[in-house]
């Protein structure tokens, strides 16, 4: 039996997710060097740098390993996960504020970059872990085509 990674990789599906774990960004701030974020001081800042919170954790489903490669996409820009809670991601945003409160952040969906096996392969865990381990009360939108 083929994985569907494999079958891609092939030429012989077009297979694209068809689902996506977004939210809202909740917080934009400025960390000055040595300022941390996150449980504690997960994150640390090198130099001055942007952070966004995302009201969406661990419990939701972000892995907390995510913090090991991933990225949320943000205003169509890929940014790193700096620090997992149990409920909130924090991202690093660089020298700029890329975004603001309001903003769509997307953990996966089916653009190159941010599709589950991505996310998967960039922390080390199974896409089918990621998509396994989503909150069931999370809420569905079901969007048309």
């Amino acid at each position: 039996m083929y994985s569907e990674l494999r079958l891609r990789k092939l030429g012989l599906l077009d297979l694209k997710p068809a689902g996506a774990l977004r939210a809202r960004v909740a917080y934009v701030k400025r960390l000055e060097a040595g300022e941390s974020a996150g449980y504690e001081r997960a994150f640390t800042a090198r130099d001055a740098t942007w952070t966004a919170t995302i009201p969406m954790g661990h419990v939701d489903g972000v892995p907390r390993v995510a913090v090991k490669g991933a990225s949320m996409r943000i205003a169509d820009r890929l940014s790193p996960i700096v620090a997992v809670s149990a409920s909130h991601t924090i991202v690093s945003l660089g020298s700029e504020p890329t975004c603001r409160p309001g903003d769509l952040a997307t953990l996966f969906d089916w653009q190159e970059g941010s599709r589950p096996e991505d996310i998967g392969a960039a922390c080390g865990v199974s896409h089918y872990d990621l998509m396994m381990h989503l909150d069931s009360a999370l809420p569905r939108h079901v969007l048309s085509a």
